[in-house]
C-alpha cells in the first residue's frame, strides 16, 4: 500500500504549492517576462496575479504598460485608469494613462467630439501632476502639449522651455517645441532648435519630416531637399528617408533624380532587401502601373534566385557532410 502513497502524496504537495503561489509572485513574474520582452506571457501572469488581489494597483498599472506593448489601446486605457483609481498619490501611473489618452486624441487630427472625454482626462491628469510636482519633467512635459493643442503657444513655449531645462534636447520636447514655435512665426527659433536635435540625434525621422513639411507647405523647395539629403547622409539604411525623396523629386517632376535615389536601395540588396517591393508600392500610389509591375516582377525574380541559391547551398552542406560528390554543377567551395 506504501507504495502508492508517496507518488499521491507527491500530487498533493505540487497542488498545495500552486495553491499557494500569491499575488506578488505572479506580479514578480510578470514584470520578470516583461523585462525580457514577453509581453503575452507577463500579461497571463498579470492576470492572475489579479485574480489573487483585484486591488493590486501596481499589478494593473504593469498591465496596462504591456496591453500597450501589445497595442491594446482600449485595454490598456482600462488597466491605467484603474491604476491610478487604486494608485491615487502615484504620479508615474497619471503620465501614462495621460500620455496615452493624448496620443489618442492627437491620432486623429479631426479631434472629433467623442475623443473629447480622453482629453479633458489628459488635462485634468496633467494638472494634478503639476500641482503635485511643478518643476518636473512629465508635468511640464504634458503641461507644454495641453498648452499646444490649445493653441496658447506663448504657454507652451515656457513649458517646453522649462522641461528642456530639466532634461536637455529630449526629442519629444524639441518636437513640440519646434512645431510650436513654427506655428507662432519663430521660424528662425525653430529651425535652431531643430538643427541641434538632429546634430545630437540624427535618426529622429519625425524631426526631419515636421521641417519637410513645413518647408513644402511656405514654398521653400530647396530647403525641403536640403532636409531630404540631410536625412539621407545621416541615415544611409533608411528606406523611408530614401522613398519620401523620391516623392519629393516625382513630385517637382525631376525623374532623373527620382530614380537617381531609388538606385540607391537597388545598388544595395542587403541593406534593402525589400527594394523592388518598396519602389513597386511607391510607383503604385503615383499610378504608374507599369513600372510598379516592372519592380515587381524583378523583386519576385530576385526572390527566386535567392530560394535557389539557398537551396543550392543546403544541397551541398547535406552532401559534405556525407562525404558525396554532387553529380553535375560542383559545388563552389
Amino acid at each position: 500500500m506504501t507504495r502508492y502513497v508517496s507518488p499521491f502524496v507527491f500530487l498533493l504537495i505540487l497542488v498545495f504549492a500552486g495553491c499557494t503561489r500569491n499575488a506578488q509572485y505572479y506580479l514578480e513574474r510578470g514584470n520578470k517576462l516583461s523585462a525580457e520582452g514577453k509581453y503575452a506571457d507577463a500579461e497571463l501572469s498579470y492576470r492572475k496575479a489579479i485574480q489573487k488581489d483585484p486591488n493590486s494597483g501596481e499589478t494593473f498599472f504593469q498591465l496596462g504598460q504591456v496591453e500597450l506593448k501589445l497595442k491594446r489601446i482600449s485595454e490598456s486605457y482600462q488597466f491605467l485608469s484603474r491604476a491610478v483609481q487604486l494608485l491615487p498619490k502615484r504620479d508615474d501611473a497619471k503620465v501614462k494613462l495621460a500620455d496615452l489618452c493624448l496620443a489618442v486624441y492627437a491620432a486623429d487630427p479631426r479631434h472629433p467630439q467623442n475623443l473629447q472625454p480622453l482629453y479633458e482626462k489628459a488635462v485634468n491628469l496633467s494638472d494634478q501632476v503639476y500641482a503635485h510636482d511643478p518643476n518636473g519633467f512629465d508635468a511640464l512635459r504634458l503641461k507644454g502639449h495641453v498648452a499646444a493643442f490649445e493653441k496658447r503657444f506663448p504657454d507652451a513655449e515656457q513649458f517646453y522651455s522649462r522641461a528642456n531645462a530639466v532634461k536637455a534636447m529630449q526629442p519629444e520636447i524639441i518636437l513640440g517645441w519646434t512645431e510650436v514655435l513654427l506655428q507662432d512665426n519663430q521660424t528662425r527659433e525653430a529651425e535652431t532648435l531643430a538643427f541641434q536635435l538632429i546634430a545630437k540625434e540624427k535618426n529622429y525621422a519625425p524631426i526631419y519630416e515636421m521641417l519637410y513639411r513645413y518647408y513644402v507647405s511656405v514654398n521653400r523647395l530647396a530647403d525641403a531637399e536640403k532636409i531630404l539629403q540631410k536625412r539621407m547622409a545621416g541615415n544611409p539604411s533608411d528606406a523611408s528617408a530614401i522613398l519620401e525623396a523620391a516623392l519629393f523629386y516625382a513630385g517637382t517632376k525631376r525623374e532623373a533624380d527620382m530614380k537617381a535615389v531609388l538606385q540607391q536601395m537597388l545598388n544595395q540588396p542587403a541593406a534593402f532587401p525589400q527594394a523592388h517591393l518598396q519602389i513597386g508600392d511607391l510607383y503604385r500610389a503615383l499610378r504608374r502601373w507599369d513600372d510598379a509591375l516592372g519592380e515587381y516582377n524583378a523583386g519576385a525574380q530576385a526572390a527566386s534566385k535567392e530560394k535557389s541559391k539557398s537551396k543550392d547551398r543546403a544541397d551541398c552542406r547535406h552532401l559534405a557532410g556525407t562525404g558525396k560528390r554532387r553529380a553535375g554543377k560542383p559545388c563552389s567551395r
